[in-house]
């Protein structure tokens, strides 16, 4: 599991928020992912790589994801301009 109390801080805010992605106390990565819903909420998950869908926060509706910026060799995504390496939108 994530503990935030035990992870590094960059200029006062946690490490992740400035990277992206979350490593678990078992070095397990987590990459964000931003979505919005067509029930209006939007917000943020941390995903591995390659999850297909997520689901709303508020309303449990799965949205599709798909990679912010183009992949690289390494099967990352490059990040968008907020940060996400994910995006996922709701057809409304």
């Amino acid at each position: 599991m994530f503990d935030v109390t035990k992870r590094p801080y960059i200029n006062g805010k946690p490490e992740f928020w400035i990277t992206g992605i979350k490593i678990e106390t078992n070095g397990f990565k987590r990459y964000k992912c931003r979505y919005y819903c067509e029930c209006g909420h939007k917000g943020s998950h941390y995903i591995p790589l390659g999850i297909p869908q997520i689901e709303c926060h508020e309303c449990d509706y799965h949205i599709q994801v798909l990679p912010a910026g183009r992949v690289g060799r390494d099967g990352i995504p490059k990040r968008d301009k907020q940060g996400a390496f994910y995006i996922a939108h709701a057809r409304m």
